[in-house]
């Protein structure tokens, strides 16, 4: 399919995933304030459980997406399709969560609730077969079983699901689609409906630019997305909460560096762990500044370790520093009690984010400190299967240094050795690098994959040599049997004679042993006519066998 992009498909998923897991996070916190028996309340946190699954189903996609080396043109295009329609119907779903407050609880729609639930459901089930159909190992495979009348059922379903919600007019609040339009109405609005709703719920525009365009004119979508950010913002403003007294100055003082007018502020009372009108302390501005001697000595004054900014992600004081990579700030943390194992709001480590985003140096100290090496994120991979994806070699050395499991399985179930084998998009040397620090780590060279297939027949499908004699090189067995298929005979078959004389000089293959149909390597030898390997088999005491 044309303009199939890995790159852009696996943005989408992280996307979606976000939105998800935003949304989770703003179910919750109206949960806080409503009674717990409410029938609603109920309906809409079961709404949240099946948003968290959904987030973790489309990691997963991701994931499968980022590490397979063949998908049809046809599943190009389900997937593409089902992304992009899936990501505006999330979208409504997550505006409309946002519009209810703990008040709004008892008003819901529970017809609205359910159609959101179905939408999320019918995603989860086909990416889940999308998944199945990536786990092929052929493109015939893959559109055989997308083309079935299950797959295409599959298809239709979130297709449907999606247009249900994006175009109906659903409102968790009862407001859109309730009351019927006067007659002769071209408004496009019904009683109760404001137009920010409408342009909310519609299918975003299209991306083919205007036929005469100017670049110094905004489209008047963008004009009202403008207007009504600001509307929004002057509403609630004076809701925030109000810094205390020479808080705001000393959180500017501590951004810009100033250490005497930090010490004057201190001097004249101000709270060393009061936050500005953003939600951060003095402590967290001077971090996120650079301002290390700043930082040292407002911690040194006694500011809070451990209070957290008002982001999404409720970062503490030591993951802005380590992000920075601000170590002796971090070291200084984490003297004053400071954990290395603290979460976000939706319950993934910090330290998950760090290892994967952060300085190495940063992600050496914390598991200097007791961060968990095996850690793993809200979809339940850990942080070396995701290095091992990403070819990040340091990465997975550091983490094995410190315990992480060189036989650790993806999210399909395959070890690390195998993922990382059969991971057609990394550069051959990180591969290879990967590779033999698996194994020298301890990584089972002849555990199969969920088809049964080893990273040795994979490297010698691949017809990939190097690979091949560092699997061997690293205990590999060659005379272990693919289905029945011996990997010596194979080689010999298809004339590979480098894999040959890798099999029986670096693995020492078994001469004589006999494949499903009890040919042995000698037999084929004879039959391929090459006198080389036949003089090879004999000295290794080859037994003749059945020529076929």
């Amino acid at each position: 399919m044309d303009g199939f992009s890995t790159a852009s498909v696996t943005s989408s998923c992280e996307a979606i995933s976000r939105r998800a897991l935003s949304t989770v996070v703003e179910i919750e916190a109206v949960a806080k304030h409503v009674p717990a028996e409410d029938p609603r309340l109920r309906q809409l946190l079961f709404l949240s459980t099946k948003l968290r699954q959904f987030g973790q189903h489309t990691d997963q996609l991701q994931h499968c997406l980022s590490a397979t080396p063949v998908i049809s043109e046809t599943l190009q295009g389900v997937i593409v399709c089902s992304l992009k329609e899936c990501e505006v119907a999330l979208a409504v779903v997550g505006k409309q969560v946002n519009r209810v407050g703990p008040l709004d609880v008892p008003r819901l729609d529970l017809g609205a609730i359910v159609k959101f639930q179905h939408l999320l459901i019918s995603y989860s089930r086909l990416f889940i077969f999308v998944m199945q159909l990536l786990s092929l190992v052929d493109v015939a495979s893959q559109d055989s079983k997308l083309n079935s009348a299950a797959g295409q059922q599959l298809v239709d379903d979130a297709k449907a699901s999606s247009a249900a919600t994006i175009m109906s007019g659903v409102d968790l609040l009862g407001t859109v689609g309730n009351s019927t339009a006067g007659e002769g109405s071209n408004s496009g609005f019904t009683e109760g409906t404001s137009p920010s709703v409408a342009v909310e719920a519609s299918p975003p525009p299209s991306d083919e630019p205007p036929a005469a365009p100017e670049r110094s004119r905004k489209s008047g979508f963008a004009k009202g997305l403008s207007s009504l950010t600001t509307t929004l913002k002057a509403m609630t403003s004076s809701m925030r909460p109000r810094p205390e007294p020479f808080v705001s100055p000393l959180c500017q003082a501590a951004a810009r560096g100033n250490v005497p007018q930090v010490r004057g502020l201190l001097g004249q009372g101000a709270n060393i762990n009061g936050r500005n009108e953003d939600g951060n302390t003095a402590l967290i501005c001077a971090i996120t500044s650079g301002q290390s001697e700043t930082a040292t000595l407002l911690v040194e004054s006694g500011a809070d370790a451990t209070i957290r900014d008002w982001s999404r992600k409720r970062r503490p004081p030591l993951f802005h520093a380590l992000e920075a990579g601000e170590l002796r700030i971090a070291e200084l943390l984490l003297r004053r009690g400071a954990k290395t194992d603290e979460r976000n709001l939706v319950g993934q480590p910090f330290f998950v984010d760090l290892a994967l985003t952060g300085p190495l140096d940063s992600v050496r100290l914390c598991l200097q400190h007791g961060a968990d090496a095996n850690a793993r994120d809200l979809t339940g991979r850990t942080i070396i299967c995701q290095a091992a994806s990403r070819g990040n070699v340091p990465l997975a050395r550091l983490l094995l240094d410190h315990g992480a499991n060189p036989n650790d399985r993806d999210v399909v179930g395959n070890t690390l050795l195998l993922a990382t084998m059969r991971n057609a998009r990394l550069p051959e040397p990180d591969r290879a690098a990967l590779i033999r620090l698996l194994l020298e780590r301890g990584a089972r060279a002849d555990e199969p994959d969920t088809w049964g297939v080893t990273a040795l027949a994979h490297a010698a499908a691949a017809d990939n040599l190097d690979l091949l004699t560092l699997l061997l090189d690293g205990g590999a067995d060659p005379d272990r049997a693919v289905h029945g298929d011996s990997l010596l005979v194979n080689a010999i078959d298809r004339r590979r004679w480098d894999q040959v004389w890798a099999l029986v000089e670096h693995g020492r293959a078994d001469p004589s042993r006999a494949d499903a149909r009890g040919r042995t390597p000698l037999a084929a030898a004879v039959q391929s006519q090459n006198p080389d390997v036949v003089q090879l088999l004999v000295q290794r005491g080859a037994a003749p066998g059945p020529a076929g």
